[in-house]
């Protein structure tokens, strides 16, 4: 037995399959395995409702600080170029991106690293924030 960092990505062709913690930890696989497996409304619901949580932890304060990383005077042009880009770049050419980098690699896993990355660049730009509390609109 061992544990496979993304769940049921690649068949290694051992026998055991049995579900491992950490298999189940990578973006709610384990949320996915716990709805197949039982076949519930109740569970359905559930998961819902913990998504939407999820969500909602993310989508309350983020725009609100992404909004402060620019002045007064050019918030709106300077969010909405940023934020166009940022989904022109990353959502329009992803499928590209993670073709090219199945095919140069040769693993399905590849896109995942990907992924992986930004988030890192990600976190690191979160770590660099400054702290706008108290402080008056400039």
């Amino acid at each position: 037995m061992h544990v496979r960092l993304f769940a049921d990505a690649e068949r290694t062709g051992d026998d055991d399959r049995s579900p491992l913690l950490p298999d189940k930890l990578e973006s709610g696989g384990w949320l996915f395995s716990l709805l197949v497996h039982r076949h519930a409304f109740g569970m359905v619901v559930a998961a819902q409702l913990l998504i939407g949580i999820a969500l909602s932890l993310y989508s309350g304060p983020g725009p609100a600080a992404i909004a402060e990383l620019f002045a007064t005077s050019g918030r709106s042009t300077w969010l909405s170029l940023s934020f166009s880009i940022a989904v022109a770049v990353f959502g329009g050419f992803t499928p590209f991106i993670s073709q090219w980098l199945i095919q140069s690699t040769g693993s399905p896993l590849a896109p995942g690293f990907y992924i992986m990355a930004v988030v890192a660049m990600s976190f690191c730009v979160i770590l660099l924030m400054r702290e706008t509390a108290h402080r008056p609109l400039r």
